[in-house]
């Protein structure tokens, strides 16, 4: 075997010394012209890995992430509780996401798209197969149907030191009641004065969640709170006074008419002119968070204008905190979540 494999080696119509083999491009393609993965994912030889790895994952295994997935061959004689599966192949993963999209166990992601989804800092569309949580100080209706993505991201930023906002907080919903569990200090602002009285709070909670969900709230979230009724535009706090301010989909919907109508355009210098309220509202989130504060914030697409948002951002001279993706790929798409920091932030 050796004598060949050498014999090989010197033929050079078997050896092209010029050629450089592009994997990406031949499992793509491979998959989209109905190729598989390989004989190893099929008949004695996957069933062989499948009894190995199950007996494995039998131990209490509860999550498993794979790279290189393939098609769903392999994954189809697996016990996997929670899996995700990611491949250097584009046509791979729209293979698993249309076999397995009825399932809320598995996700897929392509190697680039992974980078996102284990990244709580980068921006990207939530999809449906994102953690999400059901019950976030109440069990929140189905008619919030974002609000159990956004609220899981989103409570991953907060911090036993942080003095934080919740920036048109609403009257009922819970996240200012979360922040107030987890951070220092927490305030919270909405333009609605019944943010000012505890029984229009209650009132509300009561409307949304149930009479007894509202006899039994602890009194903790009407008094530990520091509320303000205010505008986002004029926001009546100190300079560099918070550590993260959250605005969860709520700026996309302002009275801003760039946001609305135009797409391209020089904003640095329209803003100067006929600033509006987003811009507005970034401005002083600017101003009232410290130097090394994080922004974060969620939009409702296509309400939000995706380049106007960019433009704006830079026109404050405040930055995304990672990477950035604003391509809807997958299956699942939610809506846009966007993480946006101070320039020179250290995370």
């Amino acid at each position: 075997m050796l004598k060949l494999f050498k014999n090989a080696l010197k033929n050079k119509k078997l050896l092209n010394y010029n050629h450089k083999f592009d994997h990406k491009t031949y499992w793509q393609e491979r998959y989209c012209t109905d190729g598989n993965s390989d004989a190893g994912s099929y008949g004695l030889l996957a069933e062989f890995k499948a009894e190995v790895v199950n007996e494995y994952i039998n131990n209490n295994i509860k999550s498993v992430i794979e790279s290189g997935c393939r098609d769903v061959s392999q994954l189809k004689l697996m016990n996997y509780k929670k899996y995700m599966g990611s491949d250097v192949a584009r046509s791979a993963i729209d293979i698993c996401c249309s076999i397995f999209k009825n399932d809320d166990s598995k996700s897929f992601y392509s190697y680039e798209e992974r980078r996102y989804a284990m990244n709580k800092y980068a921006s990207r569309f939530f999809r449906t197969d994102d953690p999400k949580r059901d019950n976030f100080i109440f069990d929140l209706p189905p008619h919030w149907w974002s609000r159990p993505y956004e609220y899981a991201w989103a409570s991953n930023f907060a911090e036993s030191d942080d003095i934080v906002l919740d920036a048109a907080c609403g009257i009922c919903h819970p996240l200012k009641f979360y922040l107030l569990d987890n951070c220092r200090e927490a305030y919270a602002c909405d333009i609605d004065k019944r943010i000012l009285s505890p029984e229009e709070i209650l009132k509300d909670i009561a409307d949304d969640f149930g009479e007894e969900t509202a006899t039994y709230f602890p009194q903790k979230y009407l008094k530990n709170i520091s509320y303000c009724q205010a505008a986002l535009t004029a926001l009546p706090y100190e300079d560099k006074t918070f550590n993260k301010i959250y605005c969860i989909s709520v700026l996309e919907h302002l009275d801003d008419i760039f946001n609305k109508y135009l797409k391209t355009i020089n904003l640095g210098i329209f803003n100067r002119l006929f600033s509006r309220d987003m811009y507005l509202s970034l401005k002083e989130f600017k101003r009232t968070l410290k130097d090394d504060g994080l922004i974060i914030l969620t939009f409702d697409y296509p309400t939000v204008n995706l380049e106007y948002l960019k433009k704006t951002l830079s026109d404050l001279e405040l930055v995304f905190a990672d990477t950035v993706s604003f391509e809807i790929s997958g299956f699942g798409t939610i809506l846009p979540d966007r993480p946006a920091q101070q320039p020179h932030n250290h995370i």
